[in-house]
């Protein structure tokens, strides 16, 4: 699947070197520049080409569709505790569509993930429903795992759930052991797990799923003390 509007940017590097800030220190709330992304400058991109695009009144990045995972790491900046926020956008395309955000990542292959699995939305299928959202550790504790093992705890549905090529807003609560998601600015969480990583804080990435492809505009971050940090 194409973006609209987009131009295109491929990546070779996993890792290049980041000598510079996307974030003003004294400030308590960060909004990146996803266009950044796009033109390869501070982030590090694994197993996915990026595009920048314009989508209605949104302008952000597009990841494509490849086999395995995908992350575009922003490696200079990590977080401990604090609030993540980003606009996401998958499609209607059973097992083919998984958008999220990774977190507390300490290389490519290692770190934490909070997805979504935008078909699943609107599922007539109770279970499938109950399959729309998806906590992960990344490599040890994928969701085969934890489905089977923990039944229903680090998955769940959405009360009134968007469209699923809609864009979605995610909203990530990281307080010591305890992730909170929140779906389009709802004021109750839509799920609420307890981590299995042990890492304190690490960078932030945009992911994508096995073979699936997504877009993503709006990242921001909050700190919340001082575990939170470049």
């Amino acid at each position: 699947r194409r973006p609209p509007r987009s131009t295109l940017f491929p990546y070779t590097t996993l890792f290049r070197s980041l000598t510079s800030c996307l974030f003003s220190q004294t400030e308590p709330d960060t909004t990146f520049d996803l266009s950044l992304l796009a033109t390869g400058e501070k982030w590090a991109v694994f197993n996915r080409t990026v595009t920048r695009v314009e989508d209605g009144e949104k302008t952000g990045v597009y990841l494509d569709e490849k086999p395995g995972q995908g992350v575009a790491w922003l490696p200079s900046f990590k977080i401990g505790d604090g609030v993540i926020e980003i606009d996401l956008k998958g499609r209607n395309e059973p097992g083919r569509s998984f958008v999220g955000i990774a977190f507390h990542g300490i290389n490519a292959e290692k770190y934490e993930a909070v997805y979504l699995r935008p078909f699943n939305f609107r599922a007539e299928s109770e279970v499938r429903r109950s399959h729309s959202m998806q906590y992960v550790l990344v490599p040890s504790h994928e969701w085969r795992r934890l489905r089977t093992e923990h039944p229903g705890q680090y998955e769940a549905a959405i009360v009134s759930p968007p469209s699923s090529e809609a864009w979605v807003h995610l909203r990530l609560e990281l307080e010591g052991p305890t992730v909170r998601v929140f779906i389009d600015n709802a004021s109750e969480p839509a799920l609420v797990v307890d981590r299995i990583g042990a890492v304190e804080k690490g960078w932030i990435g945009l992911w994508v799923g096995h073979n699936s492809d997504g877009m993503f505009a709006n990242l921001k971050v909050s700190r919340s003390e001082e575990r939170f940090s470049r």
